[in-house]
C-alpha cells in the first residue's frame, strides 16, 4: 500500500486528511446543536417575558444568559433580537452562570429622566460564573453588580437597560 511506509506505519498525508475530516465533523456538529437550540430559543420566549415584573424579568435574564439564549437576552435588553441562526451562543452555553443573590436597592430616578422612560428599579446582583469576559467587565468567579430594570411607559414590559453601578439617586 502507497499509505504506509516500509513500517507499515501510515503516512502523514493520510494522517492529516483524518485529522482534517475529524475536525470538519466537530465544526458540522457544533453547528447542528447550535441550530437545535436556537429553535428553542424562539419559542414563547415574547410573550414569556413580556408578562414579568421587574425582578422576575432580571431572574429571567440570568436564566438566558446560563442557557446560551442570545435571542432571549436581546428580548430583555429591549434590542434587536438576533436572527435565528444566530439566537444561540455555544460558549454562553458552556458558561455556567449562578445567580446567588438579588436585592432591590432604589429607584434610578435621574436615569430614567434623562433616558425618558416611565419607571425604572435598580437591583444589587451577586452572580457567579466560569468563563472570564475581560472585555465586558464579568469577570469570572464571584460578581457584584446593579442592574437597572426601566419601561418605557406604565403599559409596557420591564427591560434591562443598564448594568454597572451608582444609579440609585
Amino acid at each position: 500500500m502507497k499509505d504506509r511506509d516500509a513500517n507499515g506505519a501510515v503516512s502523514k498525508k493520510h494522517g492529516l486528511l483524518t485529522a482534517v475530516i475529524i475536525i470538519a465533523a466537530a465544526v458540522l456538529l457544533q453547528k447542528l446543536f447550535i441550530l437545535g437550540m436556537s429553535r428553542d430559543c424562539f419559542r414563547n420566549a415574547a410573550e414569556e417575558v413580556n408578562a414579568l415584573n421587574a425582578e422576575e424579568t432580571l431572574i429571567k435574564y440570568f436564566e438566558y444568559w446560563d442557557a446560551g439564549n442570545l435571542y432571549g437576552q436581546a428580548l430583555i435588553r429591549d434590542e434587536e433580537p438576533p436572527r435565528e441562526y444566530k439566537s444561540f451562543d455555544f460558549w454562553q452555553f458552556c458558561d455556567d452562570i449562578r445567580l446567588t443573590d438579588i436585592r432591590y436597592i432604589g429607584t434610578p430616578t435621574s436615569f430614567v429622566k434623562n433616558n425618558d422612560y416611565y419607571d425604572g428599579k435598580v437591583y444589587m446582583v451577586h452572580y457567579s460564573k466560569t468563563i472570564e469576559e475581560g472585555r465586558t467587565g464579568m469577570s469570572k468567579g464571584e460578581n457584584c453588580m446593579e442592574f437597572v430594570m426601566c419601561r418605557k411607559d406604565e403599559d409596557s414590559p420591564w427591560r434591562l437597560c443598564a448594568v454597572g453601578g451608582l444609579y440609585v439617586d
